[in-house]
């Protein structure tokens, strides 16, 4: 994902799911200001989701899943107010980084969002709340 994506401050929607797309998350993307919606769905990012991400105050939909992430979901996230679908399962058994043993459905990061959880396997959703 190139950084310089962070400089289009007017940006409302990204979607870049299914490209191939290596690296990490660029921590630029919490430069734009006025995006509401950021799909990074099914590629091969890896590393951490960037704290910077929790400075997009009209985000309503944050899907980062499907890729290699590792690491927990940064606090700053908390800050995503207007956020109504977050998805981050990386596979079966984790979701960036935390396993289900460790309550991820429940975790609170972001109180009164609602979670979408992709599976790998069938590419289907099944929302939790």
């Amino acid at each position: 994902v190139p950084k310089e994506l962070g400089r289009i401050s007017s940006l409302e929607y990204l979607n870049l799911n299914q490209n191939r797309l290596g690296g990490e998350i660029p921590k630029e993307l919490g430069q734009l200001t006025s995006l509401e919606f950021l799909n990074l769905n099914d590629n091969l990012l890896s590393g951490e989701i960037p704290k910077e991400l929790g400075q997009l105050s009209r985000l309503l939909v944050l899907d980062v899943s499907l890729n290699v992430l590792q690491g927990e979901l940064p606090k700053e996230l908390e800050q995503l107010s207007n956020l109504l679908t977050f998805s981050c399962l990386q596979d079966r058994d984790k979701a960036c980084g935390l396993g289900y043993g460790l309550g991820l459905i429940s975790c609170g990061i972001i109180p009164g969002f609602r979670m979408v959880i992709a599976n790998q396997t069938h590419r289907g959703v099944d929302e939790s709340a």
